[in-house]
């Protein structure tokens, strides 16, 4: 059995085209190392000042290297026929695949971590880093964060691995992998497999089971491997477990997910974390003692939804003006009344006005959203109430839509900027639908 251990240096973390920098190979039999295969490579993009800091490669040094692309088929006759190992074996064998694929080149050997093997072979070490194991297990390791150095230090470590697997654990490994994917290095099999291919929210977890992500799916258990492909290393390096929630639809798992990532706050969600500029039209006293109307930005809505833009409420204002013939300038549209101006020759516009501004906080809508459920018999309702997401629940017939009902029964969800451009996308389909499935029940 031949194995081929590897190290890459790259430009950063993500499998980016041409990313590589260097590429080490060691060819073992499991206890004799046979051969070498090491070169810098040039990529498309300027290396980092702080991946020279760590590597000690800098442009320079790769102005005339080989890319990948002009080496790739001489690496492949090295590591032919061979098992792919690695330390964090997800990270190396993703950008080399990634690249190869990117060529037309399919390369999916069977694949050994490191990491993985070590945690169930050397059990009880504080840490399974390359450096802190070979330091726990007497294994030399020299030119740290070079390709050579730490392939080198990674066969070694195979060889201490290989010769203390007395529960054949790496047999198991082989026999069990998935041949088209890699896991990242600490999160154990089991739970990837009990993922549901369901609807729902799901959350890549650290050691303390904190959220380091939260995100949302259709397919669940499809999304959270395209994770181990194109995320980040630094979260892959910290993910130990996963978790998830059903929710039966897209539209409760959306909310859900903009709320629980408001919660948690996890480090590598970015999109959602902060809020966007939300507005609202009002209503105001002026020193005149005159009522009028204004667009304020504001998270809550009060006489119109919550708009993503200043634009788009003012378009809502001026249609509440123009169809009531309301006065623009009471209407905050513009500064100055014009020469005879409807609030100056009308007596009834203030309570026209007035009238106009009821029927504005009345227009905000109260609804129930009802779909299908986590389970074939169950159904899922989301409640808005005057405009304002209330909350969602879970039950085996069409809940009540009591008011008093509602407010004991659903699970609340706090209101956020995104919420009201998250129901709108959907509101259509539910007020369109004729299926007893999808309905929207007007409140």
């Amino acid at each position: 059995m031949l194995f081929c251990v590897t190290d890459i240096e790259t430009t950063g973390g993500r499998f980016t085209l041409n990313g590589m920098t260097e590429i080490a190979s060691v060819l073992t039999d499991g206890t004799e190392i046979i051969d070498t295969f090491q070169t810098l490579l040039k990529p498309d993009e300027s290396i980092p000042a702080f991946i020279t800091n760590l590597t000690g490669i800098h442009n320079e040094m790769v102005e005339n290297a080989p890319t990948f692309e002009e080496i790739a088929n001489k690496w492949i006759e090295f590591s032919k026929d061979a098992i792919f190992v690695a330390h964090n074996v997800g990270f190396d064998y993703g950008h080399i695949s990634q690249q190869l694929a990117s060529m037309d080149i399919e390369y999916k050997p069977k694949r050994l971590c490191t990491v993985r093997l070590s945690r169930k072979i050397a059990k009880g070490l504080n840490s399974y880093s390359l450096g802190n194991l070979c330091n726990s297990l007497k294994i030399p390791i020299t030119n740290r964060h070079r390709a050579m150095g730490d392939a080198m230090a990674t066969a070694h470590l195979l060889h201490y691995l290989i010769a203390n697997d007395r529960n054949g654990v790496i047999e198991t490994h082989l026999k069990k992998q998935q041949k088209t994917f890699a896991l990242p290095p600490y999160l154990e099999e089991k739970e990837y497999e009990n993922l549901p291919m369901k609807t729902g929210v799901y959350y890549l977890l650290n050691k303390e089971r904190k959220p380091l992500y939260i995100g949302k799916a259709k397919n669940i258990k499809q999304r959270v491997r395209s994770h181990f492909r194109t995320a980040k290393k630094q979260l892959l390096d910290q993910l130990y477990h996963l978790d998830f929630k059903l929710t039966g639809t897209d539209l409760l798992a959306s909310v859900i997910e903009a709320d629980e990532i408001k919660q948690y706050w996890p480090p590598f969600n970015v999109a959602q974390k902060f809020p966007r500029n939300t507005f609202t039209v009002t209503q105001y006293i002026n020193q005149k003692d005159e009522l009028k109307l204004a667009i304020k930005r504001s998270k809550k809505s009060e006489l119109s939804p919550l708009f993503g833009s200043q634009y788009s409420t003012r378009v809502y204002l001026e249609s509440w003006i123009e169809e009531n013939s309301l006065c623009p300038r009471l209407g905050g549209l513009q500064l100055e009344c014009e020469e005879k101006c409807v609030c100056k020759v009308d007596k009834k516009h203030l309570a026209r006005f007035k009238k106009t501004i009821t029927e504005m906080q009345e227009y905000l809508p109260s609804f129930c959203l009802v779909d299908k459920g986590r389970t074939e018999r169950e159904k899922s309702m989301l409640w808005v109430k005057k405009g304002k997401m209330m909350g969602y629940l879970f039950q085996d017939q069409l809940p009540s839509t009591k008011e008093k009902v509602l407010e004991n029964a659903i699970t609340p969800l706090k209101e956020h900027p995104e919420t009201a451009s998250i129901i709108g996308k959907y509101l259509a389909e539910y007020m369109l639908s004729s299926t007893e499935e999808k309905q929207y029940i007007k409140l």
